[in-house]
């Protein structure tokens, strides 16, 4: 039993350094974004949050906070990111110069999106291994705050439009 308990042990601290999530330094950046009310209304309809994602045409939103397991303040690299997301139903993803490296590990992407579920969640590359389900926590003029999991954890951010 305790042989199990050491294995589980070693296991989470090597799956948690190896994700490269922890960086305690507060920047400027965290600071304003400290500052920033997260919305917590949400649009009337799905075709109210879809016309307000991609403005008709293309919109690009940039992170302005993020926080890993509820803690502020871990992921200064994500601070940096931005996605432009298509009325086709594409985006583009751009990490920034600053990557967070384990499933981060490179700066430009692209993929899918969809609003599902009313309007309560954004379905992103359906049907590929990193398919991946965000709830709408908020959505206000220019503010999108969106949660979701990673490893079991919670992962919260709110975007800006740019």
């Amino acid at each position: 039993m305790k042989t199990q308990i050491w294995i589980s042990i070693v296991c989470i601290v090597l799956v948690m350094s190896s994700c490269d999530v922890v960086e305690f330094a507060q920047t400027a950046a965290e600071d304003r974004a400290s500052l920033i009310v997260e919305p917590t209304t949400l649009p009337a309809s799905e075709v109210e949050l879809e016309q307000a994602f991609h403005g008709g045409d293309t919109r690009i939103w940039q992170t302005i906070s993020f926080s890993f397991a509820n803690i502020d303040g871990l992921q200064e690299c994500r601070l940096d990111d931005q996605m432009t997301i298509n009325a086709d139903g594409t985006y583009e993803y751009d990490g920034g110069n600053t990557l967070c490296n384990g499933a981060d590990n490179q700066r430009n992407k692209t993929g899918t999106w969809e609003i599902t579920n009313q309007g309560k969640n954004i379905l992103f590359n359906a049907g590929r291994q990193d398919e991946y389900l965000a709830d709408v926590t908020g959505f206000d003029d220019d503010l999108l705050a969106i949660s979701g999991q990673y490893m079991g954890l919670t992962i919260r951010g709110i975007f800006q439009m740019k």
